[in-house]
């Protein structure tokens, strides 16, 4: 399978346009009489024969993103839109779209396919997809908050993190999505475990595997820098549980508490015995983890994370059975007690169904851990908690280890993760990650195409990175048996080093539209442009900057090109003006200085000659010929005095 082609009648700041994304083919779109013409052409890949590398690029604001959440959106629609699964999610997205016409062109081994949306297209060479023939998955990497996203796409709130075995052919990640999305509330706890989680389990089965040349995990370790303090309770391994429940008991608010307490007390004294017993509570968890309780352990954790999720996913008696548990016995003694007997009598019944199942992660994990029945499970904790270093490769059941009340730490021998620079960790996240679930997708039969989304996954890194960066992604997808399957890689991207490693057709150019340059076009509308430049496959890279990127303003940063600007336009302002002594004053006193300053630190040769011979001018000017060749001679001096004393 291989993206086509795109047209987009009115989507924010895309009117009538149409997006070429196979080098393959040229397509163009007549809306009057919807007449799509297909145009092969002849193209030969330089990537490995399973691998297509393309990108999308142009200015902020000029549609980027937005070109990939229709093609991600147009997916989901074809997908669901003829079953029950995302009723809601799809009139929802229909009203978003407003009878707007959107279509999408795919090539698949049955020939062209597409999926239109309020609209129709005549040629007798495409049919129309159906919903079970999609066997392509499409993964969405971004690392930015978050651009693809608005408050009204609720058809994208259940693809971020999708953990349901790969049914849903769409992913978003890293998991920006929370159940708190309305006040833009992102669990960064939660992203952090799943990459430990997606890391370990990569590594378990590919433990010689390189993805990278400087950290490939064989080992794990507790990682705890210091015993976490919970309300002046000190925890060395379980904080996280004592954490969460004081989170949950704060969440709840204190006042609902207060009319279990005795009347007669004042508030003061009512709140020293609400802390009181709650510090009692978590001095029970801290007995827990002294006596290294496992199993009681884990099953606070599921109780506590429970009331801290969505209700909806739970089976109500069950949710409704921890909540009045918590609200109602808190006070007591054998309240944690309680806690563990409920759970572990309705373990096997918590979520409403398996979807919801394999994207409650944790829980999930949880549950797995109190289901492994391994003679060696205690034994493999307790030298974790003893602070020993254990190698990956001697796991039979990595279940042990994934459990999310404990903080681990990946190694490669000795170098830990948390020793890398912040690049580094960036860099292998979303790289295990990806080879994460690609590997995955191997092993699933019905999709034969895997589709990688990159936005803007390589803007953070240094430029050396980033020209190494689709070498390396290449590099490390063909440590994978691709077999039958093929993946297209597309970029969303500034990077004047990705584009230099792609073929200039395959690459799509957008600007934006300019005051009265299109009358059916607003100013700043997206618009699809072909730059003059005749290839970007390893082009000059600011060759690539200044047409690749319609960098029209040049290459010098703005702040600069304004300072340097300032001479020249002081150097044809005095040149019509009448010097008098006040102007000769004021350029000894705050200009001179500053001028031969700016032009002393300008980078390029070149243009520092070309302001040097308009200062100079500028000189003879207000200061008089005399003067200037005295200042001259006396640049000069200084110049000779330092050459002088460096060769001393």
């Amino acid at each position: 399978m291989e993206l086509v082609y795109l047209w987009v009648e009115d989507y924010k700041n895309i009117k009538e346009q149409g997006f070429n994304f196979s080098p393959r083919c040229e397509c163009s779109y007549d809306k009057d009489t919807e007449e799509l013409t297909i145009t092969e052409k002849e193209y030969i890949n330089i990537f490995p024969d399973n691998l297509n590398v393309s990108a999308i690029v142009g200015e902020n604001g000029s549609g980027k993103s937005s070109v990939v959440k229709l093609v991600l959106m147009l997916i989901f629609f074809k997908k669901y839109d003829a079953t029950s699964d995302y009723n809601h999610e799809i009139a929802i997205l229909k009203q978003e779209l407003n009878a707007k016409a959107l279509f999408l062109i795919i090539n698949t081994v049955d020939g062209y396919k597409k999926i239109c949306l309020n609209t129709d297209i005549k040629n007798d060479r495409i049919t129309e997809i159906d919903n079970d023939d999609i066997d392509f998955y499409s993964i969405y990497f971004s690392y930015m908050l978050d651009t693809l996203q608005n408050k009204e796409d609720y058809w994208m709130w259940n693809l971020y993190h999708k953990s349901d075995n790969y049914e849903t052919p769409i992913l978003l990640t890293p998991n920006k999505f929370h159940k708190d999305f309305l006040q833009n509330s992102i669990n960064l706890d939660d992203i952090e475990y799943v990459n430990i989680n997606h890391s370990i389990k990569f590594y378990k089965k590919n433990i010689k595997t390189k993805i990278n040349d400087f950290f490939n995990p064989n080992r794990i370790k507790l990682y705890s820098d210091n015993p976490s303090t919970v309300q002046e309770v000190e925890f060395d391994f379980f904080g996280k549980v004592a954490g969460k429940f004081l989170n949950l008991v704060n969440k709840k608010n204190v006042n609902i508490y207060y009319e279990d307490i005795d009347s007669k007390k004042t508030k003061r004294e009512k709140t020293e015995k609400y802390y009181k017993n709650i510090n009692k509570q978590l001095n029970i968890i801290k007995d827990l983890e002294t006596k290294k309780q496992y199993k009681e352990i884990n099953l606070l954790y599921i109780a506590f994370k429970i009331l801290s999720s969505t209700k909806s996913g739970f089976q109500v008696q069950v949710y409704d059975a921890i909540d009045k548990w918590f609200d109602g016995r808190l006070y007591e003694d054998s309240f944690l007690e309680e806690g563990i007997i409920l759970i572990e009598q309705n373990i096997e019944q918590i979520f409403i169904n398996d979807t919801v199942k394999y994207n409650n992660e944790k829980i999930n994990n949880c549950i797995g851990f109190y289901k492994n029945t391994s003679d060696n499970k205690e034994e493999i904790l307790n030298k974790l908690l003893d602070r020993e270093i254990l190698e990956l490769s001697a796991f039979e059941d990595i279940s042990i280890i994934l459990i999310p009340w404990l903080n681990l730490e990946l190694l490669e021998y000795n170098k830990s993760f948390n020793s890398l620079s912040g690049g580094q960790k960036l860099f292998f996240t979303f790289m295990v990650n990806m080879m994460y679930e690609v590997s995955n997708l191997m092993q699933v039969e019905e999709y034969k195409t895997i589709n990688l989304f990159l936005d803007e996954v390589e803007s953070s890194y240094h430029p050396n990175w980033q020209k190494e960066f689709i070498k390396n992604i290449s590099k490390a997808l063909g440590n994978i048996d691709l077999e039958d399957k093929k993946i297209n890689v597309f970029f969303s991207t500034h990077s004047p080093f990705i584009l230099s490693d792609l073929p200039k057709e395959n690459v799509i150019f957008l600007e934006k539209y300019k005051k009265d340059e299109d009358g059916n076009q607003e100013v700043g509308n997206c618009k699809v442009s072909k730059p003059n430049i005749k290839q970007t496959f390893g082009a000059n890279i600011h060759t690539l900057l200044s047409h690749g990127f319609f960098m029209e303003k040049g290459l010098i940063g703005e702040f600069a090109k304004k300072k340097i600007q300032s001479i020249i336009n002081y150097h044809n302002e005095i040149k019509e003006e009448k010097i008098t002594s006040s102007i000769r004053i004021e350029y000894e006193t705050n200009k001179q200085k500053e001028f031969w300053n700016i032009q002393s630190i300008i980078g390029d040769e070149y243009l520092q000659q070309v302001i040097k011979n308009h200062l100079t001018e500028i000189e003879k000017i207000v200061l008089g010929n005399d003067a200037a060749k005295q200042n001259e001679i006396n640049r000069l001096q200084s110049q000779i005095d330092f050459l002088k004393g460096e060769n001393a």
